[in-house]
């Protein structure tokens, strides 16, 4: 069976739940016998390019402006006329805005014409299209949104990674600079454009916010370092804004920043946690990055909230009350003051976590549905 994947920002190092399970599962349908290929942009780019990575073509298109959404719509177009996909699957950034409106819209007409099923992979939204599956050949969501026979559950995919021998921690002091900290605990977020909006979303809605505000609760002594990964401190200004932000509530030193974290397992196997500080439910959505923090074996610090609390058991995290910043300080002294217990905890939390998301537990179920699909079609 050929398929054809496409999503917009797939070929971007970042740490972000969308593009890393997608590509998790494309790889995995190849590895049981698809012919997968994928259509996807990348920023900072003047011109189309094509990869081969393990036995995937990535057709590869700059993006980031209305002119190159007009040339991702006409190579759409192209390739579905000259190729032989059986299914199209296409996951739109989150958001219910024109242009994932649009993308999906014009994405799910050139499909039709040319005969081809296409299936909405959902990912964080836009959820209003769940109220509408008829207009799609099939939708695959992460959870049981909604009972129709077009829409299917499918769970994120994790990757478990062999770690190399050695000493993980020195990725921090190398890569990093972290040296003079006896504890390190990790966010990540795909924030990238320097808007007021973006902010607000990244401090509020997804708890960095919170973070900062935990800070002033550590003791004054404390070796602590918030190591903050997210694209926009790419640019200087981004970084400076955020410094000012810290330098008002005077907690500077107790972050570090970067623009990417570049080998995510190894990173993971030597901070003491993961901070995934959620304030909002959202539909058709999952914690992908803190159910990759425990399959390597990395406590989890979460806030204990519906969709959140679909994926993880009260045993497989440390739980705070969102927005609730005190809490979280305190969530993250228990952490420090009882790093074997919750290593224990975290330790089985990674047996149930590898079982349930794992490349091929989750493919075998992506892999019938197609099939089912098919015979159908």
């Amino acid at each position: 069976m050929n398929i054809l994947i496409v999503t917009p920002g797939m070929h971007e190092p970042w740490v972000d739940g969308r593009i890393t399970s997608l590509k998790a599962m494309a790889e995995g349908l190849s590895d049981v016998g698809f012919n997968v290929e994928i259509l996807s942009t990348y920023s900072e780019a003047q011109s189309p390019k094509t990869l081969d990575i393990q036995g995937i073509k990535y057709s590869l298109l700059p993006g980031g402006n209305i002119n190159n959404w007009k040339a991702l719509l006409t190579h759409f177009a192209n390739i579905c006329r000259t190729g032989q996909f059986d299914i199209i699957i296409y996951r739109p950034y989150a958001g219910f805005n024109w242009v994932n409106n649009a993308s999906i819209i014009s994405l799910r007409f050139i499909a039709l014409l040319r005969r081809i099923p296409f299936i909405l992979s959902m990912w964080s939204g836009p959820a209003q299209f769940l109220k509408h599956p008829w207009f799609f050949s099939a939708i695959f969501t992460t959870g049981n949104t909604l009972q129709h026979r077009k829409i299917c559950s499918i769970p994120p995919i994790i990757n478990t990674t062999e770690l190399p021998i050695g000493n993980p921690r020195d990725v921090l002091s190398t890569m990093y600079g972290i040296q003079n900290h006896t504890s390190t605990l990790l966010f990540t977020y795909c924030a990238k454009v320097d808007t007021d909006s973006v902010w607000d979303y990244t401090l509020i809605q997804r708890g960095l916010l919170d973070i900062i505000n935990a800070a002033k609760h550590l003791d004054e002594k404390s070796k602590l370092t918030f190591l903050i990964s997210m694209p926009i401190f790419a640019e200087k200004a981004s970084i400076d804004k955020f410094h000012a932000l810290l330098d008002h509530h005077k907690v500077r030193k107790h972050f570090t920043l970067t623009s990417e974290i570049r080998n995510l397992a190894l990173v993971l196997s030597a901070i003491d946690a993961y901070v995934y500080p959620i304030n909002m439910d959202e539909p058709s959505w999952a914690p992908v990055s803190a159910l990759e923090a425990l399959s390597q074996g990395t406590p989890v610090i979460t806030t204990r909230i519906k969709i959140i609390e679909a994926f993880l058991k009260e045993d497989d995290a440390l739980f705070y009350e969102p927005e609730h910043p005190k809490e979280l300080a305190k969530t993250v002294q228990f952490l420090l003051g009882n790093k074997n217990e919750v290593k224990k905890r975290t330790a089985e939390a990674k047996k149930r976590v590898n079982k349930r998301f794992s490349r091929e537990a989750v493919v075998k179920i992506v892999r019938d549905q197609l099939q089912h699909f098919n015979k159908e079609v």
